[in-house]
């Protein structure tokens, strides 16, 4: 009788595994299968980033956002360092350097 039961024992344990081997191998194969569908997710991720801007899709928006805040830059047309800067016969600095946080709509230290 213990002769019996240690046969299968022995038999239960390659059953199981065997169970496990195959168990291993599936999830071995579907953690492959992800990581090839994780890599090709994100070389599509950088190739959309990557690619060329969509200028129409992009002028509309911005065309929108400037209906929605009318007059916004103004500012910068009336002031008197960028006429000063704007007129060739009188500027000799090609360059006009604006700073101050985005959106504050104003020139600093002018």
């Amino acid at each position: 009788m213990r002769e019996h039961r240690t046969l299968i024992e022995s038999q239960a344990s390659i059953a199981q595994l065997e169970e496990l081997v195959r168990t291993r191998e599936t999830t071995s194969t579907l953690l492959e299968r992800t990581k090839v569908e994780e890599t090709h997710r994100r070389l599509e991720v950088v190739r959309e980033w990557l690619s060329a801007v969509q200028i129409e899709v992009e002028h509309e928006h911005h065309q929108r956002v400037r209906q929605e805040y009318p007059g916004t830059g103004k500012w910068l047309l009336n002031h008197n360092r960028f006429h000063a800067w704007f007129d060739p016969d009188f500027c000799s600095i090609l360059m006009l350097w604006l700073s101050g946080i985005p959106g504050a709509g104003k020139l600093l230290n002018a």
